[in-house]
Order: structure tokens, then sequence, then C-alpha cells
């Protein structure tokens, strides 16, 4: 896979181009696409650009098929969509769980996961804004407890990449979706046994960092609200 620059007025940094090679992004300055291969059956995305004129799924999500669900983590259950073209109640063609009952699209922006759970797989186009637009800093309040999220800016690789500038705070859990059950971290910066301190679900077992693609969601559990700051020169 590659990165490619066009007409670039001022350049991603290079952590950044770096790990969005991972994931077939090409970027124009701060606005580019993410080609993202999307698995048939239930994983975890995020939404990596700013889309226009807004981040619902109409504008998000451009190459589902028909009888794919979006499932929207609400701290304890989730809301649930289901996309299908072919009913024509609902202009947009989104509808409730129930598979008829027209529904609003969901709202993806950049920094919220969400699960996708298409009948067959395919690749789905990100369009818009890189967030945050170089030259300035993007937070994130991350609310204390289990939550689905996605960094906000198209990087991938490991969390302890400095392009993530990931939020580190002990007793941290990341559970990433591997298709059938959940692979776990811990953070804890105290213990001192791993350098960069994440550890298996045990809290004491060196693990190295979780990893995630250009447009992977997870979750993040934290004991405490935490802030998520990123920057671009």
């Amino acid at each position: 896979m590659r990165t490619k620059t066009l007409l670039c007025a001022a350049a991603l940094a290079a952590s950044v181009l770096s790990s969005m090679a991972q994931s077939n992004v090409y970027s124009q300055n701060i606005v580019g696409y993410v080609n993202k291969p999307i698995a048939a059956g239930n994983f975890i995305y995020a939404n990596p650009l700013n889309a226009s004129p807004n981040n619902n799924a109409t504008n998000v999500l451009k190459s589902i098929a028909d009888g794919t669900t979006v499932s929207v983590w609400l701290g304890a259950s989730f809301d649930v969509w289901t996309y299908d073209t072919s009913l024509g109640i609902d202009p947009l063609n989104w509808y409730a769980d129930d598979g008829v009952t027209p529904k609003f699209p969901p709202v993806l922006p950049p920094g919220k996961g969400f699960f996708l759970n298409p009948p067959a797989p395919s690749t789905n186009t990100f369009v818009g804004e890189t967030v945050p637009a170089p030259g300035t800093t993007n937070t994130y309040n991350i609310a204390s407890g289990n939550q689905l999220i996605g960094s906000p800016l198209p990087v991938g690789g490991a969390v302890t990449n400095s392009g993530w500038s990931f939020p580190t705070v002990d007793g941290t859990s990341v559970s990433k979706w591997v298709g059938a059950a959940f692979d776990v971290w811990i953070y804890d910066g105290s213990l001192g046994i791993t350098p960069d301190g994440w550890y298996a679900d045990d809290g004491v077992t060196p693990k190295a960092a979780p990893s995630f693609t250009v447009g992977e969601g997870f979750f993040f559990n934290a004991p405490a609200p935490a802030q998520w700051k990123q920057s671009l020169p």
C-alpha cells in the first residue's frame, strides 16, 4: 500500500505519512481520502477524516451494501441502524434495527468508534479534512469507563508511535475486537517491568503495545476522564 501526496501546500508530519501508508491513504494537504477495506462480519471502525457537509453516515459510509448494520455504543448498550436502498421508505435508506422503521443516519465524527457489520467485504472511501489541521492541536475528551473510540487523526501502527500522542492513564485498558473476542491490554506506567508501560490483561505480563490500522476503532476504558491531544506541525 502507498501514500501519495497531491499538490501539497503543506506536508503532513512524517510520522503521520508513515502510518497512513499502511491503509492506502491519499492526501491533498489537509483534505484527502482513505480507502479502507471493510471485512464481512462485525468489526470496529472509526472515521479518520472530517466529512463534508457533516459526519452523518450518509456522507461517511459511501460504499456499504444493503443489509449492513451500524452499532454505536451508548455506554451500556448499542444503538443500531440498518442500511437498505431497496425498500424506498426512507430517502436516506437508514432504518432502525427492525429494518423498516426510518431512522436518521448515525453521526460518526472523527474519534468515534462504531461496529460495522456488512453481509460481504468491500472497500469504503472516507473523504474529508484531517483533524487537526497543520499547526493546530485537537483535544478529544474521553469519559471514564468503557468508550468506543478511534484516532481522530488518520494514523496507524503501534500506539507508542509519536503520531498517535496516545493518552496514557494508569489502569486504562484497551480492547481490540478480533472477530470473535477481544484482545486486551492494560497500561500502567508505575510498575516499571516494561519500559512502555503496556501489559496483558493480568496487569503484570509485558505485552507489545496495541497496534491499529488507519480507521480502526477500539474500546478505551480509563478509571478517570482523559484528554487525547493530537497535533500536526
